[in-house]
């Protein structure tokens, strides 16, 4: 895969122009040895940033926690799912009942208000905006009902569609709706319990960390926030906040030395935390190895504690100056080199779901061309033998094939 990648680069002459890449972490990609990424780097012969994508990392906690409280499921569909989407037409959906309605569920949120009201705030405000995707709707609206907001298209509870293990969205979507229909359903107090405090994570943690992933210049301190979310979250149920802090332990690489560079550009974090990470920079390594932020440290999670001279790695990746660290930061944002800076940063990407869409486009296409697996290797080698003619797409070859073409009549 990494020689396809880095041949089609040089085809679009883009080698040159590339300087980071974001992918989901499987071993695959992520491998230190393997991965693609690490190929791929290899091959252009020169560093990259590496963003992994945080929505893949999401879904990894999510399916994590899913799976202890619920037990591990060895066929594609989720039982406890499947049940509710087989009583679907005998539920009444106009009758959801918000998480408070709840005894169990309504002390938890009197002890816990500040992350309600936080929670259902952020969700009414991002629920106002345009969203690509029904199901990220959903999740919002479903999140403001659970904690007792009413949506602006109002209240409804869609129909469930598909709900098999590779789609992450379903566990969240129609575990809140289990719970928010839980009166009309012959549910056992066990899957109770487990969907009191799944609907509880996946409100009050995960609906606010999913929307802000791909908000690229907030990523070190969204995930910094994230852990401190789940760590809060101990205080509800303490097993499920160290199976979302171990799933987070395991990719705390991706919040390294050099992507924490992003924060100098994040207009939320305070210019005395700025001017300290513009100070650590400076500072000599000495050998010691790369800074990670550790999910049971309070002490190890402000910013400018991650950040050090390998820090410096970022700005000489984009090739963009730091000149504008000697002065204070209220002064950063009227310096030319910084706002080149941050206009270079924003550019970065820190979820991979155009390429996942991509994919899925891709495979929608070649399922419409035929389903008959011969005739797909058939289309295969003819595609493949037509690259090797015409190895781009200029004006020039597609001239230069043309008038070299004889058509018979």
């Amino acid at each position: 895969m990494a020689d396809a990648v880095v041949a089609s680069l040089k085809s679009w002459r883009l080698t040159d122009h590339v300087k980071a890449m974001s992918f989901d972490t499987t071993a695959s990609n992520s491998g230190v040895r393997g991965g693609a990424a690490v190929l791929i780097e290899g091959k252009l012969g020169r560093d990259l940033l590496f963003l992994p994508c945080r929505h893949h990392i999401l879904e990894i906690v999510l399916a994590d926690v899913f799976k202890s409280l619920f037990g591990p499921t060895s066929g594609p569909e989720i039982p406890i799912f499947k049940r509710f989407k087989e009583k679907w037409s005998f539920v009444c959906r106009d009758r959801p009942e918000e998480g408070a309605l709840d005894k169990e569920t309504a002390v938890i949120l009197a002890g816990h208000q500040d992350l309600k009201t936080a929670a259902l705030e952020y969700a009414m405000e991002t629920v106002e905006q345009d969203h690509q995707r029904d199901d990220f709707r959903e999740l919002l609206e479903l999140t403001i009902v659970y904690l007792g907001g009413v949506p602006p298209r109002g209240i409804r509870i869609m129909a469930p569609g598909a709900m098999h293990q590779a789609r992450w969205m379903a566990k969240a979507i129609y575990g809140l709706k289990i719970f928010l229909l839980r009166s009309q359903l012959k549910l056992t107090v066990k899957e109770t319990t487990a969907l009191r405090v799944f609907s509880l994570f996946v409100t009050l943690v995960y609906t606010e960390a999913w929307f802000r992933a791909p908000q690229v210049l907030e990523a070190p301190l969204n995930d910094l926030n994230l852990f401190k979310k789940i760590r809060s979250f101990y205080a509800i149920d303490a097993e499920t906040s160290k199976i979302a802090a171990e799933a987070m332990g395991r990719h705390t690489w991706y919040l390294g030395e050099e992507s924490v560079a992003l924060a100098f550009f994040d207009p939320r974090v305070p210019s005395e935390t700025k001017r300290e990470m513009a100070a650590a920079l400076k500072t000599e390594m000495d050998g010691r190895p790369p800074k990670r932020p550790k999910l049971g440290d309070p002490a190890s999670l402000p910013l400018p504690d991650l950040v050090t001279a390998r820090s410096k790695r970022f700005f000489e990746i984009l090739g963009t100056e730091v000149g504008w660290m000697e002065k204070v930061p209220d002064d950063w944002v009227d310096d030319v080199s910084f706002q080149t800076a941050k206009k270079v940063a924003s550019a970065l990407v820190t979820v991979n779901d155009r390429a996942e869409r991509g994919v899925k486009l891709i495979q929608d296409y070649n399922a419409l061309l035929t389903k008959d697996e011969s005739q797909k290797q058939a289309l295969l080698h003819v595609v493949t033998e037509h690259r090797k003619r015409f190895p781009n797409a200029n004006k020039s070859t597609v001239a230069a094939a043309s008038t070299s073409t004889s058509v018979v009549h």
